[in-house]
């Protein structure tokens, strides 16, 4: 009887250790996906604000400068270019 119960209470607490490391680990995938999503979302407005900023850059260079059409076109070529970069 002793051994049976000391059996069933391992069993017992072999099944709640699995159930909390499971919750655990739910828990911290929950997390992660949350802390990634944050992350692209501010790297996404970073990028907006720096595109942003780039653009009022060119039209201060192109009103600064009375640019050609083919000099207009080449700044915004160099601008393009500069963000693969």
């Amino acid at each position: 009887q002793i051994l049976s119960d000391a059996k069933s209470n391992a069993q017992k607490i072999g099944k709640q250790i699995v159930s909390e490391a499971n919750a655990e680990a739910s828990a911290i995938r929950e997390k992660a996906k949350a802390d990634a999503a944050q992350a692209k979302t501010d790297a996404l407005n970073e990028a907006r604000d720096e595109v942003a900023d780039l653009s009022v850059t060119i039209a201060e260079k192109v009103i600064a400068k009375n640019l050609s059409a083919a000099d207009q076109k080449d700044l915004v070529d160099q601008f393009i270019k500069g963000l693969n970069d």
